[in-house]
């Protein structure tokens, strides 16, 4: 994903972020920055550029002390979906919930419910309309537990 914004100060700046939000690349005016550690970025004519954050904090990208968004924390729904999507798991495969439709909880069903949840946080970030945001979540809630519920259905039947 490519973020584009012009600077009065600094010219047209590109960040160029991996789907995890991760930032890759910094151009500014057409010059690709040196990437000098983890966060930090420089050109040779002496501009630094620190990168702040992450996926649940936002990203902020710093040139020489003027700082610029890169990427938004989540809403308050958007971390809320999320968070159900680990939620449910976590619950269902640890109550009787789990003799209906037996789920694989614990360490493998956290495993796979927190990385949905992050790909969910991370998908959600492409789109605008909450509305949509809310359906994707809700497929992503519904792939975790198909999952969690066939890995569940084969242990159930392995050891019956």
């Amino acid at each position: 994903m490519e973020k584009v914004f012009d600077s009065e100060q600094y010219g047209h700046i590109v960040c160029t972020q991996n789907f995890f939000g991760e930032l890759k690349s910094v151009s500014i005016n057409g010059e690709r920055l040196k990437k000098v550690s983890k966060k930090a970025y420089s050109s040779q004519n002496g501009l630094r550029a620190d990168v702040w954050g992450n996926v649940l904090t936002g990203i902020t990208l710093s040139i020489n002390g003027n700082k610029f968004e890169i990427l938004q924390k989540p809403t308050w729904y958007e971390a809320t979906l999320s968070v159900m999507i680990f939620a449910l798991i976590l619950i269902w495969g640890n109550t009787p919930l789990s003799l209906i439709v037996p789920v694989v909880g614990g360490a493998i069903g956290g495993v796979i419910s927190a990385f949905f949840a992050l790909t969910s946080l991370s998908v959600c970030r492409y789109f605008e309309k909450p509305l949509i945001k809310v359906a994707i979540s809700l497929g992503f809630m519904a792939a975790t537990f198909l999952i969690c519920a066939i890995i569940g259905f084969a242990l159930v039947s392995l050891f019956t």
